[in-house]
């Protein structure tokens, strides 16, 4: 992930672990924070969602070197919303 640009992530959701059925129902919002810092990104993200069902996100930027946390969040059609976060280290 490059430091002070723009860059976008590109999500897929599958059924299981062998990747072969996307599921093109499931809603996603893609941020990130600093949780030592307690805060976010100067800009929000926006996200469009590709015509094979990738979403993709668009416009994240990390500004600051250090601890970043990315969160994903997923909502299924009946409004449940499950979140998967993943640490990551900025920029080496």
């Amino acid at each position: 992930i490059p430091f002070k640009e723009f860059f976008d992530v590109t999500v897929g959701v599958y059924s299981d672990e062998t990747q072969t059925s996307l599921l093109t129902d499931i809603d996603v919002i893609v941020d990130a924070t600093m949780p030592a810092h307690q805060h976010g990104m100067n800009f929000v993200p926006t996200h469009e969602v590709t015509a094979e069902g990738f979403t993709v996100a668009s416009g994240l930027e990390w500004f600051m070197t250090g601890s970043w946390e990315m969160a994903f969040y997923l909502t299924t059609p009946a409004g449940e919303t499950e979140t998967a976060l993943f640490e990551m280290e900025c920029c080496q």
